[in-house]
């Protein structure tokens, strides 16, 4: 646990601060005594420069009056020549007439002759510099010509502490100016009158000026030492007792840390937030889990008030199980929901633990957070599989309810659409009958379509499989849907080329493009709006498809998709939780098994189907399909040119069986097989049809056998004739899909197959195919 408290100020760190103590002392010592020598060294420097602007005073006044005295002329000797630099001057060599040669001479040719003895390490130097010298001894030097510069920019002097011949000097310059005397030497050499033409530069040794001062700063550095010796003991002889008391509080307040220690280590061990909070609601101390939880460090928590830290709130929580605990002196708890500091969100048990002091008040209590979102994720999980189960479980009453509705709706079916067939062939075409029979044969077709939806709801709608391209069936359908889509939806496709193959029955298929195409129609309402279309293969992982309609423990992987997607009205949660109900609908006008359908189809082909909607946003159907292994059938082979004709006009001879247990689908069956010239035997049921056919099978042609009939079903009864006569032709018949009926029988060799309601043409072609076979 960490909390609030100072910590004590060990022996260890006491003698670190002691040193640190003595290192500031020295620091302040060694600061005086370099800021005296500074001032020391600033006195020289300013008794040197005030030398060398006496001597650059002095030189100037030289030359002024030298200059003002016009041209001075001395007597020419072997040590003053001629000046060379002044032989543009008429008048530079004058004869006496006692025959002396004179010659005149400038100061600054004075001041290059070489002086009777030489100079004093000591002595001052000072010379002329010009910018544009007569005399090359009267060149700058590298510092001169950087002092020049300085002086030519506008400074009126320049010094500073340097070394010459090893030795170090105060140099120092100032300018000098132009006058009209000095122009009769240097005109013609840009320079005018007024203007800056040279220097005075002077050298003053320094070494004498320290050697003075030598004295004064011993003495000042003397006192120095002795301040800091004082200052050392005084330091030193306090710290030693302080030190002793230290050591002391140390050793209590190490006593006091491993007792604390062994319950903090049980506290930050712990997979649970624990806080220690006062009656204020102020943390007093938290564990490493819960500072981890907020995202703060432990230290930073101490004395805030609880429900700011943890829930950033400007009060008590309603719920606060600590202000209960407080108030009831019991432990309290309470399940909330709340975000993580990486935003994420998360299920907190929070419980509360109050604490009694001595006089019997609340002194606080333990605030203990656990996460119990793992917790609350599998009751969750639960509860969806649960009701997945009871989807599953309706889905599945459903479809056996409306697969035996339709069986036995296509027998009724039969019997209407054979009889409405058999009239019609009998009656003339004038005949003012005939208009009703064809409408009661419409009807009879239309009803027929709608048992293939219930058997598509079913799941058991699969007829013909084949590999499919759903972009290419899209294409085909968006082509025929123009009657159906609301004029003021834009249609927009999104097809993925060289989509993979799917096994499906591309007639159901179609119907799943055009059921939802026509829901998303629907959906707009009238209103203008998009249809999107898109097609694609992705890749799904169990998570995902724990999520969508018909999760049969479909395998992860590849799947194709049809994802067709609306900007209509969209649905809320009770409607997506029955949109594919049979019959279920939120418009007037709303009928059948459209949404129904396509789950059945979807089921069929071992599918899913994923729905995303919300109210006012549209809603998207996205359909997945396993992808084509191989060719579970092969297409039927189109019938021979002329084919179908000749079968419309065959006329068989010979005995048919006939096995159904339902009497109209029976009578009819029999009625247009003796039309065309074959005596029939009728049995009612299964057994009834195996003793008919062990009494007459030698005259049998063939058997017209229904596949679901009570005491023996129609496998067990082709089985049974397949063992009395195995070169027996059976055809059989039922009201469920060719691929569903004939995957139930465990032997090979059906002659054919015909799916109720049937024709009286499609039953003739079934058994002319069968008997030519033969």
């Amino acid at each position: 646990m960490h909390q609030e408290g100072w910590a004590p100020f060990s022996a260890a760190r006491f003698r670190r601060f002691s040193w640190g103590l003595i290192g500031l002392w020295t620091a302040l010592v060694a600061a005086s005594a370099g800021w005296n020598l500074s001032i020391h060294r600033a006195e020289i420097v300013a008794d040197a420069r005030a030398v060398a602007v006496a001597s650059y005073e002095r030189e100037l006044a030289f030359r002024t009056w030298s200059a003002a005295q016009g041209e001075v002329y001395v007597r020419a000797t072997a040590q003053t020549r001629p000046s060379p630099y002044l032989s543009a001057v008429a008048t530079r060599d004058l004869r006496t007439e006692s025959g002396e040669v004179l010659t005149q001479i400038t100061p600054s040719y004075m001041d290059c002759q070489p002086p009777g003895t030489a100079l004093e390490p000591e002595a001052l130097h000072n010379r002329l510099v010009s910018v544009t010298p007569l005399n090359p001894a009267n060149a700058p030097d590298a510092w001169e010509a950087a002092a020049l510069a300085a002086v030519a920019a506008g400074r009126p002097e320049v010094f500073e502490v340097g070394e010459i011949d090893g030795r170090r000097h105060l140099r120092f310059l100032r300018p000098v100016v132009m006058d009209r005397p000095c122009l009769r030497c240097h005109s013609g050499r840009g320079l005018a009158e007024g203007r800056i033409g040279g220097a005075v530069s002077v050298a003053v040794p320094l070494e004498g000026y320290w050697t003075r001062a030598r004295a004064t700063i011993a003495t000042a550095l003397v006192g120095h030492g002795a301040l800091w010796l004082a200052g050392m003991a005084g330091i030193l002889l306090s710290s030693r007792g302080l030190i002793r008391n230290v050591r002391d509080r140390e050793a209590a307040w190490t006593a006091l840390q491993e007792s604390e220690e062994k319950y903090r280590t049980l506290a930050d061990n712990v997979d649970l937030g624990i806080a220690l909070v006062g009656p204020d609601h102020r943390l007093r101390a938290t564990n490493a889990a819960l500072a981890r939880w907020l995202g703060r460090p432990a230290e930073d928590l101490a004395g805030s008030l609880c429900f700011e830290a943890l829930e950033h709130r400007g009060d008590v929580c309603p719920d606060c199980p600590g202000a209960a605990a407080l108030a009831t002196r019991r432990p309290a708890a309470v399940d909330v929901e709340r975000e993580r500091p990486d935003g994420t969100r998360a299920w907190i048990r929070l419980r509360a633990f109050p604490l009694i002091g001595a006089d019997r008040a609340a002194a606080g209590y333990i605030r203990v957070l656990e996460d119990i979102t793992p917790l609350k994720h599998a009751e969750q999980e639960r509860r969806q599989l649960d009701a997945k189960v009871q989807h599953a479980q309706k889905l599945e009453s459903l479809g056996v309810l409306a697969g035996g509705i339709a069986h036995d709706f296509n027998n009724l079916l039969t019997g209407m659409m054979g009889n409405a067939d058999l009239a019609l062939r009998k009656l003339p075409p004038d005949s003012p009958a005939r208009p009703h029979l064809q409408k009661i044969d419409a009807a009879s077709q239309r009803a027929a379509d709608l048992t293939n939806q219930m058997l598509a709801y079913s799941g058991k709608g699969r007829f013909a499989v084949e590999p499919v391209n759903l972009s290419s069936l899209v294409e085909e359908m968006v082509r025929l849907l123009d009657t159906v889509v609301s004029k003021k939806a834009r249609l927009t496709l999104h097809l993925a080329p060289n989509l993979p193959t799917v096994s499906m029955d591309a007639t159901q298929g179609r119907q799943i493009v055009m059921n939802l195409i026509t829901n998303a129609s629907d959906a707009l309402g009238g209103a203008s709006g998009a249809i999107r279309v898109t097609t694609g293969v992705t890749e799904v992982d169990r998570r995902y498809l724990s999520g969508v309609y018909v999760d049969d423990d479909l395998p992860e992987g590849t799947y194709v998709y049809l994802e067709v997607g609306d900007t209509g009205c969209g649905m809320d949660r009770e409607t997506q939780a029955r949109v594919f109900d049979p019959f279920f609908s939120t418009k007037a006008t709303g009928r059948g098994l459209g949404l129904a359908a396509v789950l059945g189809i979807v089921r069929g082909h071992r599918g899913a189907v994923k729905v995303y909607s919300e109210v006012g946003q549209g809603t998207t159907f996205k359909v997945f399909f396993p992808l084509a292994e191989a060719h579970r059938s092969d297409p039927a082979a189109p019938a021979a040119a002329g084919e179908g004709d000749a079968e419309a006009l065959w006329r068989g001879s010979g005995t048919v069986l006939v096995v159904d247990d339902d009497a109209t689908a029976r009578s009819v069956a029999a009625a247009m097989l003796e039309e065309r010239g074959f005596s029939v035997l009728t049995a009612a049921d299964g057994q009834e049809g195996v003793d008919v056919f062990r009494t007459h099978g030698g005259e049998i042609e063939a058997v017209v056998l229904d596949m679901t009939m009570p005491r023996m079903n129609g496998e067990e009864v082709f089985r049974e004739m397949r063992r009395l006569r195995p070169d027996v032709r059976v055809v059989l018949t039922s009201g469920y899909n060719e691929q569903d009926a004939i995957n139930r029988f465990t032997e090979h060799g059906l002659a054919g197959f015909i799916q109720k309601p049937y024709r009286s043409d499609a039953l003739l072609r079934a058994l002319h195919a069968a008997l030519r076979t033969a």
